[in-house]
């Protein structure tokens, strides 16, 4: 089994047990600054949830008036999802089960996209797939938040800056294998700086529990010509 194919079993077998640490009670301030943001752009933006996961924050930016389209390859994840949205009856949310490197969606059919933990996971190999894609369905000016680990980590051990080494591939208690990519300010301007302005950084002031930390971005693409 591929690498990543292994990343996405390990994912939905977390949501299947319920060991979704990710998940958290509160909504991250600066989500919150970027809803603000997108509300701002539009009276009814278009949002697209990449790696939604349960829906956690998709049903946050509902509560705040934007459409929401949400994927996820974990089919256990998306089941959880839609559960709740038939229990609340959210109209404006949509879960597709599915790879979002593949971007099944339509040209320019998104004022912002949202990515908390998937880009990641993604090998570096995947890294032009994603950016292709991305520019596909976000619109001209359209805004995009990342949250990444940020190479100041120390998830499990594993110290990027000090190792030399900015991934970290191994097996945990799941049994399949989990890719981390670790990142900074330099290296994501590098792979989207020629499309996107950066307008927000931040990074957590507190790490998780297993010692990681998320870099914070928020991108406003640039006028296309």
């Amino acid at each position: 089994m591929k690498t990543s194919e292994q990343v996405m079993q390990r994912y939905n077998e977390m949501f299947r047990i319920g060991k979704t640490p990710w998940v958290r009670k509160e909504i991250p301030s600066i989500v919150k600054t970027f809803t603000v943001l997108v509300t701002k752009e539009s009276k009814k933006p278009k949002l697209l949830d990449l790696g939604c996961g349960n829906g956690w924050l998709s049903f946050y930016f509902d509560s705040k008036g934007i459409e929401v389209e949400g994927i996820d390859s974990s089919h256990e994840a998306i089941r959880q999802a839609n559960q709740k949205k038939e229990r609340d009856n959210l109209l404006d949310t949509h879960f597709r089960q599915g790879d979002a490197l593949n971007f099944p969606y339509k040209n320019g059919s998104f004022d912002a996209v949202f990515d908390r933990g998937m880009f990641h996971h993604q090998l570096e190999s995947s890294w032009q797939k994603y950016r292709k894609g991305l520019l596909k369905v976000l619109k001209e000016d359209g805004l995009f938040y990342l949250g990444v680990f940020s190479d100041n980590s120390s998830k499990h051990g594993f110290l990027p800056k000090k190792i030399g080494r900015y991934w970290h591939k191994a097996k945990d208690s799941s049994g399949y294998l989990l890719y981390d990519h670790f990142f900074n300010e330099k290296l994501l301007k590098g792979i989207f700086g020629k499309h996107f302005k950066l307008l927000e950084l931040e990074e957590d002031v507190k790490s998780s529990k297993d010692g990681s930390l998320l870099l914070n971005c928020i991108f406003k693409r640039n006028k296309i010509g």
